[in-house]
């Protein structure tokens, strides 16, 4: 090999070297951003599911409550109230 020759050799493989490392670093880029967005749509998630949990716990207590305060009539209702109110905590796994 000439000395032209391994010199743009040279000039090419330093070339093909930074464009490696900066993709590298924009991959690395994507990577962070990306976790970032992830962790911010899975606070996201957990508040939402907390919330939701929050929500179930209060309709729980009420119609729990529902009994003393209503005519025993309704208490077929309540009961199959309360059964969906616990497959909704079940599928949710949500403790009483």
């Amino acid at each position: 090999m000439d000395a032209d020759t391994k010199k743009e050799f040279d000039r090419q493989s330093k070339n093909f070297d930074e464009l490696a490392r900066a993709m590298a670093d924009g991959f690395t880029e994507v990577k962070t951003k990306l976790r970032e967005e992830m962790v911010l749509g899975f606070t996201d998630v957990r508040s939402d599911i907390k919330e939701l949990r929050e929500e179930i716990k209060s309709i729980r207590k009420e119609i729990e409550a529902l009994p003393d305060r209503i005519d025993a009539t309704y208490a077929g209702t309540i009961n199959d109230l309360l059964e969906r109110v616990t497959a909704l905590e079940s599928h949710l796994g949500i403790a009483k």
